[in-house]
């Protein structure tokens, strides 16, 4: 989807429910302004590309017993009430550029790495 159409269904009340159902009714209007600037920041660093998608991963934090499931132990985990967005486009090369809010842009080159 293109940066345009993207914000369009944004603006236009498009994903307000998904907005309620994961943060609430009343932050409705404060994550379609979170959204917008993620959508434009991206735009405003790597074009206005053809093929845009945006992400949200849930927060979880392990209260206790962090790594212990690899060993057959156990762990007390939490949802938390934050979470992640992203801005995505594919690239036809193995250049993976990411770019966080607050910290410096970093590039990976996924040719570089040949084993886990």
């Amino acid at each position: 989807m293109k940066i345009n159409e993207i914000k369009d269904i944004i603006n236009s009340g498009g994903v307000d429910g998904y907005f309620t159902r994961q943060y609430g009714e009343s932050a409705v209007k404060i994550q379609r302004a979170r959204y917008l600037s993620a959508v434009e920041a991206f735009a405003a660093l790597y074009g206005r590309g053809d093929d845009v998608s945006v992400f949200s991963v849930g927060g979880r934090s392990e209260i206790s017993g962090n790594h212990t499931d690899h060993n057959r132990g156990r762990v007390v985990a939490a949802a938390v009430d934050l979470d992640i967005i992203a801005v995505a486009s594919p690239r036809a090369d193995l250049t993976v550029n990411v770019k966080s809010e607050g910290f410096p842009a970093d590039t990976v080159d996924l040719s570089e790495y040949t084993s886990p």
